[in-house]
Formats: structure tokens, C-alpha cells, sequence
């Protein structure tokens, strides 16, 4: 009966979590010695481990489930006239490159100053602006990927609507 109820509740915390801006960083950096798994842990009667991984299993089921919603997007926009498949390719390509960037530059931007922060993040905005101009893709397609990761990383109100 105890697992049962742990597992929902555990889920409804970690949805909890997410929508304040914990964020999509690594997993372990991110939820070890995080107060809600000590206090799921302590509340449930639960090995912090356990409780730690079934976090980081849901966090990573739902950045896979994001990445569908955001294929399909795209997707439905070739089907319906609005980017060819070579954009929906530029664009998922392009998208990934950000993805990478942005992981392995994680911790740079969380030990800047919030106003470093947003002059990087504004200058990274410019550059795909740039690029999204050149290869004649409107920049709200990167808006379904890039302003979710912001706002889950909890930075989406320092840069502006765009983001």
C-alpha cells in the first residue's frame, strides 16, 4: 500500500518541482541533497537512492516526452505548408547544437551574475536570430524548444518575451 501512494506522490512533487524551475540539468546535480527527495524519503519511509532515481527516470521520461512534442510540431508544420523538410531538418539540427551548448555551458551560466547571464543568453538569441534570417525560418519555431528550457531552468523572466 506504502508504493502505491509514493509513486503518485512522488510524481505530483517532481511536476511540482519542474514548473518552478528546477530545470533540465544533469540529474545529479540537480536533485542530490535536493530538500523534496530527503523529504519524500523521510515522509515514505524510502532509501534516498531510490527516491533520487525515480526523479531522475521521471525527469528523464519527460525531457523525452518535450523533444516528441517539439518533432511533432515541426512536423505538423511541413505537413501544413508552413517550413519545408529541409527547415524541419535546419531546425531540429540546430536545435540539438543549442541543447549541447547549453548542457556543457551550465555551469558558466549559473555562477554569472544575472545580468552576465542575460547579456550571454540575449547574445546567443541574436546569433539565431541571425542564422533563423538566413536560412528564412521565423524564430517562434525555436520558441517551442528554447523558451520551455529557459522557464524550466527558471531564467525565462530575465530575457524578455522573445524568450
Amino acid at each position: 500500500m506504502k508504493k502505491t501512494i509514493v509513486l503518485p506522490v512522488a510524481a505530483l512533487a517532481l511536476m511540482a518541482m519542474l514548473a518552478y524551475g528546477v530545470g533540465q540539468v544533469k540529474a545529479d546535480e540537480q536533485f542530490k541533497n535536493h530538500p523534496l527527495v530527503q523529504f519524500i524519503a523521510e515522509r515514505f519511509d524510502l532509501d534516498e537512492e531510490e527516491v533520487l532515481t525515480a526523479m531522475e527516470d521521471f525527469q528523464e521520461q519527460r525531457y523525452e516526452q518535450v523533444g516528441v512534442q517539439f518533432e511533432n510540431r515541426l512536423t505538423q508544420a511541413v505537413l501544413d505548408g508552413k517550413l519545408t523538410e529541409d527547415q524541419r531538418e535546419m531546425i531540429l539540427q540546430k536545435h540539438e547544437e543549442m541543447r549541447a551548448e547549453q548542457e556543457s555551458n551550465w555551469t558558466a551560466l549559473r555562477e554569472m551574475s544575472p545580468d552576465e547571464r542575460r547579456d550571454e543568453i540575449m547574445a546567443r538569441h541574436e546569433e539565431l536570430k541571425s542564422w533563423a534570417e538566413e536560412n528564412g525560418i521565423d524564430l517562434s519555431y525555436f520558441s517551442m524548444g528554447i523558451g520551455r528550457g529557459l522557464r524550466m531552468h527558471g531564467m525565462s523572466g530575465e530575457f524578455g518575451a522573445d524568450w
